[in-house]
């Protein structure tokens, strides 16, 4: 039981860390948000999703045929 509680912590703590992380695009948004309306912002921001889940869905349905296949199992394991 400690080991699941263990893992749980160290999950939600790394979530934190990366959802606070800076990027370019966090960096982008501030200098919009400071130029330009707050409605500009809210487009950024929503482009950036929507990468974001663009970038998501290609790699899923890109590798799930091979993630069912009995010889490429481990290698999709190790790379993921």
């Amino acid at each position: 039981m400690p080991d699941i509680v263990f893992v749980i912590l160290k999950g939600i703590l790394l979530g934190v860390l990366i959802s606070l992380s800076f990027g370019p695009s966090s960096f982008a948004l501030i200098q919009i948000g400071m130029q330009k309306e707050f409605k500009y912002g809210i487009y950024m921001s929503f482009g950036v999703l929507l990468s974001d889940v663009v970038i998501i869905l290609v790699g899923y349905f890109g590798i799930a045929k091979h993630w069912y296949l009995e010889k490429y199992r481990l290698l999709v394991g190790i790379i993921g």
